[in-house]
């Protein structure tokens, strides 16, 4: 956590990591915060998703599931593999 950096007083950084040992998947993510007036805070943040697929923190990928007969071929199934989320707040107190 890096609060009021320098000379920026109402701004802070928080970098966090969460892991899973069983999988090595992770996320880590970069929030900031500036304080815009009295009452209005905007908070932005960026969090990537880092590891092997199908892991708990970055499960997707592409598998092959029967369609439940025998004799079928199998069907492709693709689950998007996360990579980055992006986000944006504001915050009003009151």
């Amino acid at each position: 956590m890096l609060p009021a950096p320098g000379s920026w007083n109402d701004t802070t950084f928080t970098l966090t990591a969460l892991a899973s040992l069983t999988d090595g998947s992770a996320v880590v993510r970069l929030d900031h915060s500036v304080m815009v007036n009295t009452y209005l805070r905007i908070e932005t943040f960026a969090a990537g998703h880092v590891g092997h697929q199908w892991g708990e923190f970055r499960f997707g990928g592409t598998i092959d599931a029967n369609a439940g007969g025998a004799g079928l071929p199998p069907v492709p199934v693709t689950v998007p593999v996360p990579v980055l989320d992006l986000g944006v707040a504001l915050r009003v107190s009151l």
